[in-house]
């Protein structure tokens, strides 16, 4: 995890960061990112309004750090080495959080294209993060053909569970899942 900087006036406390990230996101599980508050996030961690803007600028910014523990946790569990059983534990991991607080992650997409700066900070927090961890697990199936890039088996993972997650025509399901498995099994057995 990268090294806490310190704005003018006292040190950030790493509990309190913590305990905003926890009300945010229970917050989010509970009303959907759309209710939730500031001042609601400071009553729920049980700090001043402050104390969260000395850490965050808006609700994006805890949501950004929020989806960025995540994927810390996802990126630390380790590999099996078998393709299959760490494929398909990456979509269930994956589905899990985002059918939990899919809201979260559409905002940060949402604030990214209106943001420049902070789309380079979702890249570099979150989005490259969870596309080393899935790099990592495609290339165990090994063989490949020339024909496919890394970056477009990447693409076609996350493309398809984003359309679904932010547009919600379809569920991110087992039968989604069964459905990648097999799509992304193909492509890299030809």
């Amino acid at each position: 995890m990268k090294s806490v900087t310190t704005v003018k006036g006292r040190p950030r406390s790493l509990e309190a960061r913590q305990a905003i990230i926890e009300a945010f996101t229970e917050l989010v599980r509970q009303l959907g990112y759309s209710k939730v508050t500031i001042d609601g996030v400071a009553k729920a961690a049980g700090v001043g309004r402050s104390t969260i803007y000395r850490w965050y600028k808006d609700k994006s910014e805890i949501a950004l750090d929020a989806a960025s523990d995540y994927s810390l946790q996802t990126v630390h569990m380790p590999l099996s080495g078998d393709f299959e059983s760490d494929f398909r534990a990456f979509l269930q991991n994956t589905f899990a959080i985002g059918n939990e607080l899919g809201t979260m992650y559409t905002v940060l997409m949402a604030e990214a294209q209106a943001n420049t700066e902070f789309a380079k900070r979702v890249w570099d927090k979150y989005s490259s993060i969870r596309r080393e961890h899935l790099e990592e697990i495609l290339k165990q199936k090994g063989g490949w053909p020339a024909s496919l890039s890394t970056t477009f088996m990447l693409d076609l993972v996350f493309g398809g569970i984003w359309y679904r997650l932010m547009s919600g025509h379809a569920p991110l399901d087992d039968t989604f899942a069964d459905e990648l498995y097999d799509s992304v099994s193909h492509l890299l057995s030809k």
